[in-house]
């Protein structure tokens, strides 16, 4: 972990099969309405998808897929930086750590929020940076990424689950 400009900066590598040289990210725009990963470009050998690297606009979903985001994710609107595949496979992952976190509400709409966001949030690039890409049956896909978060947002999602946990 390593602490920097009062935010925490978290690294999270994907399997890679073959890498491709970091200059992943050469010329992405990170700004609002921006997305750093759109779409699902490979599979790993466990099942497990892999995004695409993509630094281009955000995009206005079908009726169908807004009304998903909103019914998991109420604090994105309008554009998202997800497809509805992307969108099923984060639900049904998210459904596993329901029956962990229902005694804690504050707790699950924190975690929710958090893999929602950076899932789908319209303005992804800038708090995700793809740090690596790999070749996957001659796709490219996202091997790696860094994510930041500030403190506060720490805070929040820590602050709850202590407060439940107390025993009075």
């Amino acid at each position: 972990m390593h602490v920097d400009a009062g935010g925490l900066m978290f690294s999270l590598l994907a399997y890679a099969q073959t890498s491709v040289t970091s200059n992943a990210t050469a010329g992405v725009r990170h700004s609002e309405e921006y997305c750093a990963m759109y779409g699902i470009c490979g599979k790993r050998s466990d099942g497990k998808y892999l995004n695409c690297p993509f630094g281009s606009p955000s995009v206005k979903p079908d009726d169908l897929l807004s009304s998903k985001v909103q019914s998991l994710c109420p604090t994105i609107t309008g554009n998202v930086c997800c497809t509805e595949t992307q969108f099923d496979t984060l639900r049904s992952q998210v459904q596993q750590a329901i029956p962990f976190l229902v005694g804690c509400p504050a707790c699950l709409r924190n975690f929710l929020n958090l893999f929602c966001e950076l899932t789908c949030s319209p303005s992804q690039s800038l708090f995700i940076n793809v740090t690596s890409v790999a070749k996957v049956n001659n796709n490219l896909t996202v091997d790696g990424i860094d994510f930041y978060i500030t403190m506060l947002m720490v805070k929040g999602y820590t602050t709850p689950a202590r407060m439940s946990s107390s025993v009075p």
